[in-house]
């Protein structure tokens, strides 16, 4: 028996657990009703919005990608262009993962579509906090391991491969939720999150003039997918970027530049969601590849987080949303 074939029927019987958990959640759902608190809109949307990331990274996981692979390939895939230093710190987690490749990856699967189904079913009630605390701690674990650090000391230092790390930014965001409704109000927390996006919008205009992103090396913030259609999609713009990567990059750090400004300022709140989503959408494209690649957890990658805080933090973020079920 295959690997891959192993892998599908064991996914299979775990599919059926889930069956049923969901089944419990529907009845529980439309049996037992209770009122959800009165919450900031921006609050209740990012709520909402991790809750989906979740859901999906677990259905991108499915792919046996990391399942298939031996601990050299895992290794390249995983930190690419990483120093040597850094290959050699996390080489264990890949040795590790090898060994039980299916039984880590259906972990993954599982934990991830738990964690999606609680946040979008459980909100602003201990079930709800407690997987948002579990949420957490596994995103900045999964950041200081499998993501190295988001690849901070990476030459691929970019916004466009989802540097700081999905792991970082899904941390982040549950730490925020965890924070009560009232504390958001009374400190205005979503004016801080639009302020702290605006200046990871500079940062990642500050990252894009190093110089290998101004010669055909800009080609190593692109994603190479396993998947044969998405990386020869890819492939294509990459050779567009290595035969005029100025320009590529002077248009980059114009986005960017031009949206730290009016996410700053709050600017048409319309203009900075259409800037912002076409390019992160080209970022989550080209540099991450739609989160088809081989991961071991948070595999919707960063673009749709970015773009999630974005959201919440602009216009009017006084707006309230009484209690409502999903």
């Amino acid at each position: 028996m295959s690997l891959v074939t192993n892998y599908y029927q064991s996914l299979i019987d775990v599919a059926l657990f889930l069956f049923f958990v969901i089944g419990a959640k529907v009845i529980i759902l439309f049996t037992i009703h209770t009122e959800k608190p009165t919450v900031l809109r921006s609050r209740y949307l990012l709520w909402l919005g991790y809750g989906g990331w979740w859901l999906l990274s677990a259905v991108l996981q499915i792919f046996p990608w990391a399942v298939t692979t031996h601990t050299h390939q895992l290794i390249q895939e995983m930190y690419p262009a990483q120093p040597s230093w850094v290959i050699q710190l996390f080489r264990p987690i890949a040795v590790t993962w090898t060994t039980q490749p299916v039984t880590w990856n259906i972990l993954l699967v599982v934990f991830q579509f738990l964690m999606g189904i609680m946040l979008l079913t459980e909100r602003e009630n201990i079930a709800g906090w407690i997987s948002l605390l579990l949420a957490t701690l596994f995103s900045f674990t999964t950041w200081a391991t499998t993501e190295a650090f988001g690849g901070l000391f990476s030459p691929r230092l970019s916004i466009v491969p989802g540097s700081p790390g999905p792991g970082l930014l899904a941390a982040i965001v549950g730490a925020l939720l965890l924070l009560p409704n009232d504390y958001w109000e009374r400190n205005h927390v979503v004016f801080y999150i639009r302020h702290a996006m605006a200046i990871m919008y500079g940062l990642a205009a500050l990252a894009q003039l190093r110089p290998r992103f101004w010669t055909s090396h800009i080609a190593i913030m692109f994603g190479r997918s396993p998947y044969s259609p998405m990386a020869h999609f890819v492939d294509g713009f990459i050779s567009i970027a290595q035969n005029n990567p100025v320009v590529i990059n002077i248009i980059l750090i114009m986005f960017l530049s031009i949206l730290a400004i009016i996410t700053w300022k709050n600017w048409s709140s319309w203009s900075i969601l259409v800037i912002s989503a076409i390019l992160l959408l080209w970022c989550w494209i080209f540099g991450q590849d739609l989160g088809l690649l081989p991961a071991m957890g948070a595999n919707l990658y960063s673009a749709p987080l970015w773009f999630l805080l974005t959201w919440i933090s602009v216009g009017d973020t006084s707006r309230k949303i009484k209690g409502q079920r999903l």
